[in-house]
């Protein structure tokens, strides 16, 4: 009887393992298809890329919106990642190089303008924030490591990655309206394709109060051993303490900055 019951018991566990596998496998599928969109896919547009059956795929679906990890926009109905991904991301973030390249260059920004540093990356087609150094002033910005902003035209970062990366990429992005956030945001296509080649010129982006009223940014691009863009490093600080009166000022400072990550990682203007 007992070595019925141990047989039973294996062939228990190898159905268990046979179910279970796939069922990881096609979750993480999902996961790997939803991260190449940031706008994400309609039910159908998963249906036709994965070779999930119908039933299946909704019941995985709801499962991954269960657990946080899956998302649907209530405006276009689309599945896209959801936050639980970023709780995971932060041991990723925290052993990024970059991060730990940047670091001493950032407290560097941070004394010679006294605001809040931020270092960004191009992710999925948002902005992502890998690290930051707050100022110590009273009146300050606070910013957040694992921050997203898919809203690249009002922000100095977005400029930057704007300003620096493929056409092809830039005219898919420009193919959609530009959102109005405040009554400060671009939203003229061919404004924003002046100033992105002032930013190719000066070496630097600036907006003025264009992701929210009350807060400027300055940034400028950080490239690679090869000479692509890498990311952005910027300061972040009050709309009255960084007026257009400080632009050239704040944002040699900036550049500077940018360039001396930018050679500590191999690159070499």
């Amino acid at each position: 009887m007992e070595n019925i019951n141990n047989q039973n018991q294996e062939s228990g566990e190898e159905k268990e393992e046979v179910s279970v596998v796939p069922a990881l496998e096609r979750g993480l599928n999902i996961l790997e298809l939803l991260a190449t969109r940031a706008e994400g896919f309609a039910f159908s547009e998963l249906l036709s890329s994965l070779n999930i059956p119908r039933p299946s795929l909704f019941r995985l679906l709801q499962e991954l919106q269960k657990r946080g990890y899956v998302r649907q926009n209530l405006d276009t109905k689309k599945y896209q990642l959801g936050f639980k991904i970023l709780s995971l991301s932060t041991a990723i973030l925290e052993g990024i190089d970059l991060r730990t390249t940047a670091r001493q260059f950032l407290q560097k920004l941070v004394n010679q303008t006294g605001e809040t540093v931020e270092l960004v990356i191009f992710d999925n087609g948002e902005l992502l924030h890998i690290d930051k150094i707050e100022s110590t002033q009273s009146i300050r910005i606070f910013a957040q490591i694992g921050t997203r902003n898919p809203y690249l035209h009002v922000s100095a970062h977005g400029k930057v990655f704007l300003a620096y990366m493929k056409d092809e990429e830039r005219g898919k992005f420009l193919s959609n309206k530009l959102k109005k956030i405040t009554e400060n945001t671009i939203t003229e296509k061919e404004k924003l394709l002046r100033e992105l080649e002032e930013v190719r010129r000066d070496g630097y982006a600036f907006d003025f109060g264009e992701g929210r009223i009350d807060v400027s940014r300055c940034s400028a691009p950080v490239f690679n051993h090869a000479g692509e863009i890498a990311a952005s490093v910027g300061i972040a600080g009050p709309a009255f303490r960084m007026g257009k009166d400080k632009k050239q000022k704040l944002g040699e400072k900036v550049r500077q900055i940018a360039l001396e990550i930018s050679k500590s990682i191999g690159y070499q203007k």
